[in-house]
């Protein structure tokens, strides 16, 4: 991140990018699901994850619904890191 130095940064993630599991593993944090959008195929499911939210994709049905406590973490090659003033990607991935 040479060159950013002091700047403001931002994580940016997709859905996709935010793998679930239901039982504790090692790597992955807890967390609290809140909103359940099922999608067909596929949900989008909305994270607690401390003060704020994180989105995850799931397969139809996986995740049962609101208050759901389950274990998360981002896929560190579907991470992508923003600079906040320009709003261009950095081209770095964790």
């Amino acid at each position: 991140l040479n060159g950013h130095a002091g700047g403001q940064l931002a994580l940016g993630i997709r859905p996709e990018g935010v793998l679930i599991r239901r039982e504790a593993t090692e790597g992955f944090l807890p967390v609290e699901t809140q909103i359940v959008e099922p999608l067909g195929s596929f949900d989008i499911v909305d994270l607690k994850v401390g003060s704020k939210m994180l989105r995850a994709r799931t397969k139809s049905g996986f995740v049962a619904g609101p208050g759901q406590k389950v274990f998360a973490r981002i896929d560190p090659a579907q991470a992508h890191f923003f600079d906040t003033a320009s709003g261009k990607s950095l081209g770095v991935r964790l």
